[in-house]
C-alpha cells in the first residue's frame, strides 16, 4: 500500500474529526486504559555531573563545597514528561497524525536539522581532509588510489556529528543516531556542494554540542563549526568568571553587582525565563553571589522598549559604578539603539567626571550583534554571531544567551547539557515518542481540526512564571509566517485551519499564576486549548529548611502536595467537568487531599489553582461537605458551571533546574519548528517580527517632528496646507494634540531647571 500524500492525510483528518471525534467526550475517553498509558510521553535521562563556575573556582581554592544540593549528584536521573490523555483524540488520531508527520517529511527535516549545512546524501568533505589530500596529491597522482585510504564505496558512513580521527566506519558522537551511506563520498577532492533541499540555513544544534569529546559538525565549506562554538565558549568563561570573583570591575574598581539587558526577541524572552527560574535553584543561587561580600547575589533587569518611566525606574534603582549594560542588538533596530543610547548617557554621566567616557564605556558596556562591521571596531566588547546561526528564533544558545546566563548564575554548562540531551532525544527517537514532535502534532490537531483560538500555557509554579511569555515569542517568530498555500487552501498537502485561516501560529496566551482565567476556561463558548507545565520539585524544602527550620520543611512538602494537586484538579475540571454534581458545581474526580488548615474536606470538593494560597490560611476554620471554593469570594452553589470536555496538555518535569531549563527550551524550539514544517511555513526568518511596523514608526515619527517645527515656527500644530493623505485623520489628530501637551510640558521642564 502506497504511503497516503499530505493532502490525502490532512483530509483524513478532516473526516476523523467531525465523524468520530466530534461527539466523543473526554470523560469516556479517559476511562480507556490503553488509551491513556499510549498517551503519556515520558523521557528519561541521566544527567553528567557537570561543575558550577562557582564549584570549579571553590575547588581550586580547596575549599569545595560539603553541602551539595540534591540536583548535583552524580548520574542523578531525570525525567520530563508530556500527558495527552486529555487531549481530544484517540489512538485513531495519533496514527492519522503520525501519518501526516510522515508524509510532511518530518523524520527527514529532523535529520537535516541535525545535519545543519552538511548535506547527509551527499557529505562535504572536511578541510582537513582536503588539505591532507593537497599534501599527498603528487605522490598518488600516478597511482589512481584515493588519498588516506577512501574508496568510492557506498559504504563510507557520516552522521551529524562524527569523530575527527574516523573516516570510513567512523563511529557515531551521538549513541544511537542512524548512520548514512552515500556514494557521492568519492569526489573527495573538490569543492562542497551541498543540495539545499537536503540542508539546515541553522546549525542551531551545534551551539549546545559538548566540547572535548572530538565531535565534528561541518558548514558548507567543510570547517567544523564546533570549533569556533568552543572557542566563544572560552571567550564566554573567561570574561563570566573574572567578572564574577570581582577581578574585572568597573571604571572605578567597584564590583559589577547588576546587569541590565537591552534586547527583544526569542534570546532576551529566554533569558527572562532563565533568570526566573533559576532564582530558586540553590546551585544557581550560590553562583550569583560569588565575588558580592553581602551574599545579596547579582540582579539583572531587561528593557526591551524606550519607555521612559520603565528606563528611569530601572536606572533610579542602580548604582552606574557596579552596573554593566549587555545590548543584544541581532538586527540594529531603532528601539533597542534608544535605549543602548540612553543608558550610555546615564553611565557617562554617573562615571563620567571620574573616568574617561571611553573607559567607561569599554568597562560597563558589551555588544552582541550579527554585524561584523561593529565586531572589527571594538573586538574586546563585542561578541559576534555565528554565520551559520542567525536565525533569531534559535540564537538562545548563541553569546545572546550564554554571556548573561553565565554571569547572572554560572550554572551555563548544566543548560548546554540539559538542550543537548533533548537534542539527542529529538534525533535518536521515533515519532511516536518523541517529545516535540508530538506536542507540535497536537498543536497542529486542536488547531487545524478543532477549531481552537490558541492556547493557555498556565505555569504551576513561580519558577515557570516566564516561560510562557517565551514560548509565545518563540512560535510567533518561527510560525508567524504565512504558508505556502494556494488560494484553495491547499498546496503540498497542507489545508486551512478550521476557522479558516491559512497561517499556523495560533497565539499562546500566558495564563497567569493566580487563576484568573479558570472560569473563562471552564465556561467560555468556544474552548481553547490548555498547556500546564510543573515540576515535582521545587527545591522548596532545601530553603525553607534554612528559614524556618525542620518546622518549615513540613510546611513546604505539604504546600508542594497542594500544588501538585492544585495541577491535576485544574485538569480534571478543564476535561470532566461538573456533570457529575447535583447544581452544576465544579468538580473533579479526584479526591483532594485532607488539608488541616481547612479543617475537613471532603471528597468532591476540588480546589482550583486559583485557591492554593487560600489553603495556607488556618482562619477558615471547617469547610462544609460538597463546598467549592473557586475564587475566595464565591458566592451561592450554583453560580460556578464547567462545561468540560476541554482539551489539556500536561508538561511535568522531575526538578526545576539549570538542566531541565536548557530542556525545555530546546523541546519548544523543536516543537515549535516540527508545527511550522507540518504547516509549510519556514521556521528560520532572520529577522524579528515585521518590518512594516518599523516603516511605519519611521514615518510617524517624521511626521511628529514636522508638528514639533511648525510649533516651534507658529506656535500652532494647524497647517494650512493639505493634510498629509499618507497619515489616518485620526491619528494625525491625536498626534497633534500630543505633540501639544508634550511642547508644553517640555517648555515647563526646561524652565524649572533654569
Amino acid at each position: 500500500m502506497a504511503a497516503a500524500t499530505a493532502s490525502q492525510a490532512w483530509a483524513i483528518l478532516t473526516r476523523h474529526a467531525r465523524d468520530e471525534i466530534g461527539n466523543l467526550r473526554l470523560q469516556e475517553l479517559c476511562h480507556d486504559t490503553d488509551r491513556v498509558s499510549s498517551l503519556v510521553a515520558v523521557h528519561n535521562t541521566t544527567t553528567i555531573p557537570v561543575q558550577s563556575a562557582a564549584e570549579a573556582h571553590s575547588r581550586r581554592r580547596g575549599s569545595g563545597h560539603a553541602n551539595a544540593g540534591p540536583s548535583e549528584a552524580a548520574g542523578e536521573p531525570r525525567i520530563l514528561l508530556a500527558d495527552l490523555s486529555r487531549q481530544r483524540m484517540t489512538t485513531d488520531t495519533l496514527s492519522h497524525l503520525l501519518r501526516l508527520a510522515s508524509a510532511r517529511g518530518v523524520r527527514s527535516f529532523i535529520r537535516r536539522l541535525a545535519w545543519g549545512q552538511n548535506d547527509r546524501n551527499n557529505p562535504i568533505v572536511p578541510q582537513r581532509v582536503r588539505r591532507e589530500q593537497a599534501r599527498n596529491a603528487d605522490r598518488h597522482a600516478h597511482d589512481g588510489d584515493f588519498p588516506l585510504g577512501l574508496s568510492a564505496s557506498p559504504s563510507m558512513k557520516k552522521t551529524r556529528f562524527v569523530e575527527t580521527g574516523s573516516l570510513p566506519g567512523m563511529r557515531t558522537g551521538v549513541p544511537g543516531s542512524p548512520d548514512r551511506s552515500s556514494a557521492a563520498a568519492a569526489g573527495l577532492g573538490g569543492a562542497p556542494h551541498a543540495n539545499q533541499a537536503n540542508t539546515s540555513p541553522s546549525m542551531h544544534m551545534a551551539l549546545r554540542a559538548p566540547a572535548n569529546q572530538g565531535l565534528e559538525m561541518l558548514t558548507v565549506d567543510g570547517i567544523n563549526a564546533l570549533d569556533a562554538i568552543h572557542l566563544e565558549w572560552g571567550r564566554i568563561s573567561r570574561l563570566s568568571e573574572t567578572l564574577r570573583r570581582g577581578q574585572l570591575r568597573g571604571a572605578t574598581g567597584s564590583v559589577i553587582r547588576d546587569v541590565i539587558v537591552v534586547g527583544q526577541g526569542t534570546p532576551v524572552a529566554a533569558l527572562r525565563f532563565l533568570y526566573e527560574a533559576l532564582k530558586r535553584d540553590e546551585m544557581a543561587s550560590r553562583c550569583r553571589s560569588e565575588g558580592i561580600k553581602d551574599g545579596r547575589g547579582r540582579r539583572m533587569e531587561f528593557i526591551s522598549s524606550p519607555d521612559p518611566l520603565t528606563m528611569a525606574a530601572t536606572m533610579s534603582d542602580l548604582d552606574p559604578a557596579s552596573t554593566l549594560v549587555i545590548t543584544i542588538a541581532l538586527r540594529g533596530d531603532e528601539e533597542t539603539n534608544i535605549v543602548t543610547r540612553t543608558l550610555k548617557n546615564w553611565l557617562i554621566q554617573g562615571l563620567g567626571a571620574r573616568k574617561r567616557s571611553d573607559l567607561v564605556v569599554n568597562k560597563h558596556m558589551i555588544l552582541i550583534t550579527a554585524n561584523e562591521k561593529l565586531k572589527a571596531t571594538k573586538p574586546e566588547t563585542v561578541f559576534l554571531l555565528p554565520e551559520h546561526s542567525r536565525c533569531e528564533a534559535f540564537t538562545t544558545f548563541t553569546a545572546a544567551g550564554l554571556l548573561v546566563s553565565h554571569i547572572s548564575s554560572g550554572v551555563w554548562k548544566q543548560i548546554l547539557a540539559g538542550a543537548h540531551d533533548l537534542d539527542k532525544h529529538f534525533v535518536e527517537t521515533n515519532p511516536r515518542h518523541n517529545l516535540p514532535v508530538l506536542l507540535a502534532l497536537t498543536d497542529v490537531w486542536n488547531d487545524a481540526f478543532l477549531g481552537s483560538s490558541g492556547r493557555v500555557l498556565t505555569p504551576f509554579s513561580e519558577a515557570f512564571s516566564a516561560f510562557p511569555s517565551f514560548v509565545a515569542t518563540l512560535e510567533a517568530q518561527t510560525c508567524g509566517n504565512r504558508g505556502t498555500m494556494d488560494r484553495s487552501g491547499r498546496r503540498a498537502g497542507i489545508g486551512k485551519r478550521g476557522d479558516g485561516h491559512d497561517s499556523c501560529a495560533a497565539m499562546v496566551i500566558d495564563g497567569g499564576l493566580t487563576g484568573d482565567h479558570d472560569r473563562a476556561l471552564y465556561q467560555c463558548g468556544r474552548p481553547v486549548a490548555s498547556e500546564m507545565i510543573t515540576s515535582m520539585d521545587t527545591q522548596a524544602a532545601a530553603r525553607t529548611s534554612k528559614i524556618m527550620g525542620l518546622d518549615g520543611v513540613e510546611e513546604a512538602f505539604s504546600n508542594q502536595d497542594a500544588l501538585l494537586c492544585s495541577f491535576f484538579a485544574h485538569a480534571d475540571v478543564l476535561a470532566f467537568g461538573s456533570e457529575d454534581r447535583p447544581g452544576g458545581s465544579v468538580s473533579s474526580p479526584r479526591t483532594l487531599f485532607p488539608s488541616e488548615s481547612f479543617g475537613s474536606v471532603v471528597s468532591n470538593s476540588v480546589l482550583p489553582y486559583s485557591s492554593r494560597a487560600l489553603a495556607q490560611s488556618e482562619s477558615f476554620g471547617s469547610v462544609a461537605s460538597n463546598s467549592v471554593l473557586p475564587v475566595p469570594y464565591s458566592s451561592g452553589e450554583g453560580e460556578d458551571v464547567a462545561e468540560g470536555n476541554r482539551p489539556s496538555t500536561l508538561l511535568v518535569c522531575g526538578i526545576c533546574d539549570a538542566f531541565t531549563c536548557g530542556q525545555l527550551i530546546a523541546l519548544s524550539e523543536h516543537r515549535a519548528a516540527i508545527t511550522a514544517r507540518i504547516w509549510d511555513v519556514d521556521p528560520f526568518a532572520k529577522t524579528v517580527g515585521s518590518s512594516l511596523r518599523l516603516e511605519r514608526t519611521e514615518q510617524l515619527k517624521n511626521k511628529l517632528q514636522q508638528i514639533y517645527e511648525r510649533m516651534s515656527i507658529s506656535g500652532s500644530n494647524h497647517s494650512d496646507q493639505a493634510e498629509d493623505s499618507t497619515v489616518n485623520l485620526a491619528t494625525s489628530t491625536i498626534l497633534g494634540h500630543y505633540a501639544t501637551m508634550m511642547h508644553d510640558r517640555k517648555m515647563y521642564v526646561v524652565r524649572g531647571n533654569s
